[in-house]
């Protein structure tokens, strides 16, 4: 027989081999039931404009230094133009997936906000609220300002599409949990979480942008991380919503096994 056509069958039962294996992680996959792990941000804090050398993970309680329980955002109507900024603040969070197994292949990713105030937005305007993912993922809560945010954390949204958005209007409740998809395409780029995984952690960030008619200094505040967990309460800190198919490490190591077995049939 030509080696030529031994070649060709080596080949074409190697690339049976790996569509096979892959057809049965596919239905491992389908027939495995979702489970959902729920994130709390590892780190959570705002950055202030008009104090932009100034940490927040910490505030004044009666004369005592306790946690910053609240998130703020703010907008000048400034971020996103030409003009100058000057008092806009933007809160960010950081989720760790240390809890998640490492062959889990993720389905849903639903972020959950408890959003406590915001201002009265005036018949005919709104706002939205503006979620993005950063690719800096090295910050601290308790050392994080402006101005260190500025250059890694601030300046690459300009011109950046968001994951999602949400707005603020007669029609929407300006307070209470709001829950916004990082996976869905209506408003945004929905959320690739190859990356994140890969160095275990996801960075967020949560932006203010004033929509026309202008209404400059809008603000919305939400909890955060270090929310009193007393009764009642555990449910209106921000968590991240994780669902997914745990998939046995057996199944993806078929797929490997069987590359390797393809390339020496075409030898």
């Amino acid at each position: 027989m030509h080696r030529s056509s031994v070649r060709r069958r080596w080949l074409s039962a190697g690339t049976g081999i790996v569509l096979g294996c892959a057809m049965v992680v596919s239905d491992i996959a389908a027939a495995a039931p979702v489970q959902v792990l729920d994130l709390i941000p590892v780190e959570d804090v705002y950055v202030d404009e008009a104090a932009p050398d100034s940490n927040f993970a910490t505030m004044l309680s009666g004369g005592n230094v306790v946690e910053n329980n609240l998130l703020r955002t703010r907008s000048d109507g400034s971020l996103f133009s030409t003009a100058g900024r000057n008092t806009n603040r933007i809160s960010f969070l950081k989720f760790s997936f240390a809890g998640l197994p490492a062959t889990a292949q993720i389905t849903g990713a639903v972020l959950n906000l408890f959003q406590t105030y915001t201002q009265t937005v005036p018949a005919g305007t709104s706002h939205d609220v503006l979620i993005y993912r950063l690719a800096h993922d090295g910050w601290n809560e308790d050392s994080l300002t402006w101005n260190s945010a500025e250059a890694l954390m601030i300046d690459p949204l300009f011109g950046a599409a968001p994951l999602e958005r949400y707005r603020i209007n007669a029609a929407r409740p300006a307070s209470g949990l709001q829950q916004v998809d990082l996976l869905a395409l209506a408003d945004g780029e929905a959320w690739s979480a190859g990356a994140d995984l890969a160095d275990g952690l996801l960075t967020l960030a949560i932006v203010l942008q004033d929509t026309a008619p202008l209404v400059v200094g809008s603000n919305t505040l939400y909890q955060t991380a270090e929310f009193p967990s007393s009764a009642g309460y555990v449910t209106q800190r921000p968590f991240l919503a994780i669902s997914y198919v745990p998939l046995p490490p057996a199944a993806l190591l078929m797929l490997p096994a069987a590359l390797v077995l393809a390339r020496r049939r075409r030898r």
